[in-house]
């Protein structure tokens, strides 16, 4: 959304004060903060203001800009910058604005540096018509300097949302209701009897175990023996009828335990004898019959499972507790950030076309936020050569700003001139612009030259723009 200056001769590029009154103050080409014036209150202890008058409606909020600076290293004196709004009888009826640019706050101009002011006034009462923007310095010490005002914009700022505040905290969670009774729990079914355990069956006779063979002496380890022949295995017997268990018997008490007798002295080891040959391996003997297997005894059935006793009630569902009030929205914190600024300077010659070709001639690129203010300050210098054999010169002259390529304001001169001498005419063009999206945002001043009447040729020289955004309060 574009935003027009409400203020006329902001930058006081017509080279005196036309749309303001003034006190001791005037306009000076010494310095500028762009184009080729700026208007100054002169030092010392004299007070000076500057003041105009614009059309305002009610509950109108605005945003004033104006760039300051001083001529010399000495502490600049206190300024005071208002908005009054008044009523049709031009009585004061609300103040907008009332702040003061503090004693010593103010740059040197001799270095090109100037302090860029923004602020942003209370709205317009029902009864305000009008609106007085008012820059004033009071009477003071007379070792004060030169203070320089230029490129003054007064603006209507409307539709801007503020950010949304944090959520409030959630509301404690209501009591849980009381858990419903448990019903009660099914009795056990019987446990069904063990089965009778058969008899186990008689063991049967261990066989035969064959003789041991007499050891032979030991002597020297010689050659081993050839190993006999292994003995046939003997028939497994059938196994027997395992007989009944008979009873187990009381245990017999247990008789007291003897005294330990008293540990014999060792003896002397021996000498240990040659090893004797080993002697032959004797026959195994034959493997007794196994005894055959019992029987086994049948398993006893099993007992029928007890009946499942019948499930509790469910208890009721205790209420939900009421929910907790929301805490209310935290307040929008003030925003941080600082103004930044882009410009150029150029002093090149461009000679414009004079049969309607739109011609590039001033173009800056600056980083800006979505929905925050730009102001554009430019001034170009136009020097009109005409024909000396005829009078009555005339051109149209078409200035286009451009954001990213889409025109967002334009602004047609039509110049009459009569001596045929040429001229050169100072061109200023003040504009505020809001950024409709974050990111790099380029802005291009285009001219355009048509209609003309015995003029040969339109040139531009010195030529400057700065584009100087504000974030919203």
């Amino acid at each position: 959304m574009a935003i027009q200056n409400l203020i006329n001769n902001g930058s006081f590029e017509s080279g005196d004060l036309t749309g303001w009154s003034g006190v001791s103050a005037s306009v000076v080409s010494a310095f500028a903060h762009t184009g080729a014036f700026s208007a100054q209150f002169a030092g010392g202890i004299t007070s000076a203001s500057l003041s105009q008058t614009v059309p305002v409606s009610p509950q109108q909020s605005f945003q004033l800009f104006i760039s300051l600076g001083k001529i010399g290293t000495i502490a600049n004196p206190e300024i005071n910058l208002r908005v009054l709004y008044l009523d049709a009888s031009n009585a004061v009826v609300g103040t907008g604005l009332n702040i003061n640019v503090t004693i010593g706050n103010m740059p040197n101009t001799i270095f090109d540096t100037w302090t860029e002011v923004y602020q942003t006034t209370t709205a317009a009462p029902a009864a305000a018509v009008q609106a007085q923007i008012l820059i004033s310095k009071t009477a003071g010490s007379s070792n004060t300097p030169v203070v320089l005002i230029d490129d003054v914009a007064f603006v209507e700022v409307t539709g801007i949302t503020g950010t949304t505040g944090p959520t409030g905290a959630t509301g404690a969670t209501g009591s849980t209701g009381p858990t419903g009774i448990t019903g009660p729990t099914g009795a056990t079914g019987a446990t069904g009897s063990t089965g009778v355990t058969g008899d186990t069956g008689p063991t049967g006779a261990t066989g035969i175990t064959g003789p041991t063979g007499a050891t032979g002496a030991t002597g020297s380890t010689g050659a081993t023996g050839t190993t006999g022949p292994t003995g046939a295995t003997g028939a497994t017997g059938s196994t027997g009828v395992t007989g009944d268990t008979g009873s187990t018997g009381a245990t017999g008490i247990t008789g007291p335990t003897g005294a330990t007798g008293a540990t014999g002295s060792t003896g002397v080891t021996g000498d240990i004898g040659p090893t004797g040959a080993t002697g032959t391996t004797g026959p195994t003997g034959a493997t007794g019959a196994t005894g055959s297997t019992g029987v086994t005894g049948d398993i006893g059935p099993t007992g029928a499972t007890g009946i499942t006793g019948p499930t509790g009630v469910t208890g009721d569902t205790g209420s939900t507790g009421a929910t907790g009030i929301t805490g209310p929205t935290g307040a929008t914190g003030a925003t941080g950030s600082q103004p930044t600024v882009a410009f150029q300077n150029a002093v090149d010659q461009v000679v414009i076309p004079l049969e309607g070709t739109p011609t590039s001639v001033l173009t800056a690129t600056i980083t800006a936020v979505a929905t925050q203010l730009v102001k554009i300050d430019t001034t170009i210098q136009l020097n009109i050569t005409l024909n000396p054999l005829t009078p009555d010169f005339s051109l149209v002259l078409s200035l286009d700003l451009e954001r990213n390529g889409i025109i967002i304001s334009t602004e047609t001169l039509e110049l009459n001139l009569f001596y045929s001498a040429g001229q050169s005419i100072i061109i200023p063009h003040t504009f505020v612009d809001q950024v409709p999206a974050s990111g790099i945002t380029v802005y291009n001043m285009v001219l355009t030259v048509g209609n003309t009447n015995n003029v040969t040729q339109v040139d531009i020289t010195n030529r400057a723009l700065n584009a100087t955004s504000f974030p919203l309060p």
